[in-house]
């Protein structure tokens, strides 16, 4: 996933490296390439030292993006950015996109005139990528690829990221929808998608709970007992309960919200026949 910004003037040197890349690229067939990748981010990362880790960093990220730099586009995001990386994070925000790319351009000042900046950030998602592969024995496709622990599904959604990075260097834009994203991203890590089948922290609680949007609930509030309906789920149920003197919704019925626990709600058949709470 990337989040475009206006457009700038390319940088050249950029758009001329990466297009020489383009002309002798793969360098190595993709599952030698990754599989290069993985046994040296074993060894040579402080915290990724086996395939379902439990904690990772910035610095992690950082050796993964300088061992892809070096193994699947042979230094060339390195040239096209001239010797720098973009900025890589953890995001425990993220909690549908696994990744996400952004990037942003314009003009500085220098001694010398004004010259185009441009700035990467690649954000990793630290809910999705941490939690996959827990207690769910449900197989995991990232990029149209099976992946077995954390570290393939890492190492997808990464290689997804720096595909971004490239074509954004090449052409000054990027879209996995796009016929030469999808192109490279199959001759360099054999995608065929550009999407995750990961859990969410949410689809998580729903599974956990049994609980879903849309089901009659019932939960205690202030010594009452209250019957409504699920109206989504975040870290809590929002709840919508029938009320005099609740909010008018376009059912033309008045509800008043509440924000419950999943752990405090009790499914129920239905939850129509149940009398306003101002009625109590």
């Amino acid at each position: 996933m990337v989040r475009r910004a206006p457009p700038n003037p390319l940088d050249e040197q950029a758009r001329s490296v990466t297009l020489a890349f383009l002309d002798r690229a793969p360098l190595g067939a993709p599952e030698q390439v990754t599989a290069a990748v993985r046994k040296a981010l074993l060894h040579d990362s402080p915290n990724l030292r086996r395939g379902d880790f439990d904690r990772i960093s910035t610095v992690d990220l950082e050796v993964l993006f300088e061992l892809y730099d070096q193994h699947a586009f042979g230094r060339c995001l390195a040239d096209a950015l001239s010797g720098t990386q973009p900025r890589l994070r953890m995001s425990r925000r993220m909690t549908r996109s696994a990744g996400l790319t952004t990037i942003r351009r314009g003009q500085v000042r220098t001694h010398a005139g004004v010259a185009p900046w441009r700035w990467f950030d690649v954000a990793i998602s630290v809910p999705l990528v941490l939690g996959a592969f827990r207690d769910d024995p449900r197989p995991v496709h990232v990029a149209g690829r099976l992946c077995h622990d954390r570290l393939d599904v890492l190492q997808r959604v990464f290689e997804h990221e720096l595909l971004h990075v490239f074509e954004s260097l090449c052409t000054g834009r990027s879209s996995c929808s796009g016929a030469a994203f999808r192109k490279l991203a199959w001759d360099l890590f054999a995608h065929t998608e550009s999407r995750h089948e990961m859990i969410s922290p949410t689809q998580r609680r729903w599974i956990d709970s049994g609980i879903r949007p849309g089901d009659a609930v019932r939960f205690s509030f202030e010594g009452h007992t209250r019957v409504g309906r699920v109206n989504g789920i975040r870290q809590r149920a929002t709840v919508l309960v029938r009320s005099l003197r609740g909010r008018l919704y376009d059912d033309g019925v008045r509800y008043a919200k509440y924000y419950v626990p999943l752990s405090h709600l009790t499914r129920v058949d239905d939850h129509r026949q149940a009398p306003a709470d101002s009625d109590r």
